[in-house]
């Protein structure tokens, strides 16, 4: 079946810094507001005409031409332009929050069947919503990422996982993506070893609230005596204090992702018993979240 062509926009995953730096824009790229910054607004849709190692021009959409605040980086993301080939009955990845022409919300990471693709490149949904040509925020739904997957679950997954993810991977994330399938899964990879090193790795980053308040600590007194109040009233509701007890809570061990490998090669009787692993994790961390907010009040 020969498919309509579809204009869509890739998400480039650059850090902070990277989007900061005027040399790694050019021509033709777009950039996204996610937030008001001051001259723009949020969701609007900016087109790189020129870069150098000073700064970066774009378009508007009503053609006026307006330097990109480099230094507002954490509220814009930066996408190129690309087409692919839709087909009735494909199945669709929103990849940034939307609307239809309808005004139903279109949620980032939601997937959704096209019933048809009309003669003026409109697609129409199962669900009778219509995407209107100039919504580019769209992919392909037959893959999705780790953090992507989080909440869904399908009857069987097929987790790729080569050396060239060694730095997203660890016990948590092999966890999340293999735990998807509700029947089972496979695994591939183009290195066997690699893989049982990097998913035994556990990796407990600190949230970004526990490093602020950290930070602050260290700024105003360990003991919290000079805060501003308002930063104090700020703490007690977001953060953990620095002698909130560090209780101990049940985290996937080795043994636990060798039993999820046992699993996604054919034993699938051990599958309830990860699943439970998580289930006592995910538990113990809200009791833990609710403990520490009654002890700031």
């Amino acid at each position: 079946m020969e498919g309509t062509p579809y204009d869509i926009l890739r998400n480039l995953p650059w850090t902070k810094a990277q989007k900061r730096d005027p040399r790694h824009y050019a021509p033709g790229q777009v950039v996204r507001m996610n937030q008001n910054v001051k001259g723009f607004e949020r969701n609007e849709r900016l087109e790189v005409i020129q870069a150098d190692e000073e700064r970066v021009m774009t378009r508007r959409a009503n053609g006026a031409v307006a330097e990109l605040p480099l230094s507002k980086a954490g509220k814009f993301s930066v996408f190129e332009k690309d087409t692919i080939e839709i087909c009735n009955g494909e199945r669709i990845r929103v990849i940034a929050n939307g609307r239809s022409r309808e005004n139903q919300r279109l949620n980032n990471g939601s997937f959704h069947k096209v019933r048809h693709v009309e003669a003026d490149g409109t697609i129409v949904l199962d669900n009778g919503w219509h995407l209107d040509r100039g919504f580019s925020m769209i992919d392909w739904g037959y893959a999705t990422t780790a953090h992507g997957c989080q909440g869904k679950t399908v009857d069987h997954v097929f987790v790729v996982q080569s050396a060239i993810s060694s730095g997203a991977s660890d016990a948590r994330q092999f966890y999340v993506s293999i735990s998807r399938g509700r029947e089972g899964g496979k695994v591939i990879t183009t290195d066997l070893d690699f893989l049982r090193q990097t998913v035994g790795r556990q990796r407990n980053r600190p949230m970004a609230m526990e490093i602020l308040q950290r930070e602050s600590a260290r700024s105003f007194g360990s003991q919290g005596r000079n805060i501003p109040e308002d930063l104090k009233a700020n703490i007690r509701k977001n953060r953990q204090p620095e002698n909130a007890p560090k209780e101990a809570w049940p985290k996937i061990t080795p043994e636990a992702i060798k039993r999820a490998v046992e699993v996604l090669f054919g034993t699938k009787d051990k599958i309830a018993e990860i699943e439970e692993i998580e289930k006592r994790r995910r538990k113990e961390q809200e009791r833990r979240r609710v403990r520490v907010m009654k002890m700031t009040l």
